[in-house]
């Protein structure tokens, strides 16, 4: 049996033909439809390229990362060869710039950031999960939220176990598309983080301010940009068209309802134009942020009911884009996210490449 805890992009097809069964009408009758995996995907897919293609394609010369340029002096660098395209995002202020996320690390970013702007540059992650933090070590300035477990997991890098979750990603992946042509490193280096960020902190980079929004939920550390002069907001993995996720070891549901609740308040707010989102595509407007606000409301208070459980995972649908894993039970034995961090990634304090304790820096200066 495959766990959707490890295999994301199999819980993205178990999505997909949950869909299929609700088309049916009930989970029975969908015993009997035969599922084609690959036509699904080709769907998908073509949906991603034409979401994509209202905005200019960059010339990157990659095979791995396709790049746009977004409105408000944004690009994105997408991941198409990996489930659910992952993708990160270069902001450009007049003084300085950022990069959300550095993705999986099976290419080199930098290379392809320099192409773009010789800016002095900052990476910002917006959580830890191993496909937005492979690139780090490429860079010389690396931020994270202000948070022990975090600090240590990048400074360690990706693990064995995560690694191997990439390569069964991969297999996954070769059902339906040629990956040959790309291999999962057997190392992906960490970086230790130069500066952290709280709940509030504005970003100057020169004639444009980001605000950190502390979102927790997907995980315990997840953030999300607001751009409020631009119009934007940078979600994350707590917000994008596809299936999400409440269901791992340092995931929170109820501080998941609460994130994407003040998400969607601030986005009407601040009348945000344009939401970019770290998988698959970006969205135009955000009443689809509304509802999913409050579609999670309603699963919090059972007036909504899970689609299906599948192993120890339930799974909510909203609509034909949108779905939620959640976890059904945490064992009371659960190790602490914190002294779990210190087993996995056992960094001594004295650290050459950077401290573990939080650094919290002065981002406007």
């Amino acid at each position: 049996m495959i766990s959707i805890r490890k295999i994301r992009f199999r819980s993205f097809f178990i999505f997909l033909l949950a869909l299929v069964m609700c088309v049916c009408g009930s989970f029975s009758c969908a015993e009997e439809v035969e599922y084609d995996f690959q036509q699904e995907f080709d769907q998908w897919r073509a949906k991603s390229a034409k979401e994509w293609g209202q905005f200019e394609k960059l010339d990157l010369d990659s095979d791995w990362f396709t790049g746009y340029r977004l409105p408000a002096d944004v690009y994105a660098f997408l991941e198409f060869p990996y489930e659910q395209d992952v993708c990160s995002f270069l902001i450009l202020g007049k003084e300085k710039a950022l990069l959300l996320d550095t993705g999986t690390g099976m290419a080199p970013l930098r290379p392809l950031v320099d192409k773009l702007t010789d800016l002095p540059l900052t990476v910002l992650n917006s959580h830890d999960h191993f496909d937005h933090i492979g690139g780090n070590a490429e860079f010389d300035e690396v931020w994270c939220y202000d948070d022990e477990a975090t600090i240590r997991h990048l400074t360690h890098g990706p693990t064995e176990v995560e690694l191997q979750t990439l390569a069964a990603e991969f297999e996954s992946l070769s059902e339906v598309m040629d990956v040959s042509a790309f291999r999962v490193p057997d190392h992906i280096p960490g970086k230790a983080p130069t500066g952290t960020v709280k709940e509030g902190q504005i970003i100057d980079l020169g004639g444009r301010t980001l605000e950190v929004l502390f979102t927790p939920g997907h995980t315990h550390s997840s953030i999300m940009l607001l751009d409020s002069e631009n119009k934007l907001l940078f979600t994350a993995d707590t917000y994008y068209p596809g299936p999400l996720y409440a269901m791992f070891g340092d995931s929170s549901f109820p501080d998941y309802v609460a994130s994407v609740r003040k998400a969607a308040d601030r986005a009407v707010k601040e009348k945000i134009e344009w939401v970019y989102c770290s998988h698959n595509y970006v969205k135009k407007g955000t009443d689809q942020l509304c509802r999913l606000a409050d579609f999670l409301e309603g699963i919090q208070s059972g007036t909504i009911k899970p689609n299906e459980t599948l192993w120890d995972d339930e799974l909510y649908i909203m609509d034909d884009e949108i779905s939620i894993f959640i976890v059904i039970n945490l064992s009371e034995d659960d190790e602490p996210e914190a002294e779990k961090a210190a087993r996995l990634f056992p960094i001594p304090a004295n650290h050459p490449d950077g401290q573990l304790s939080a650094v919290p820096m002065d981002l406007s200066a």
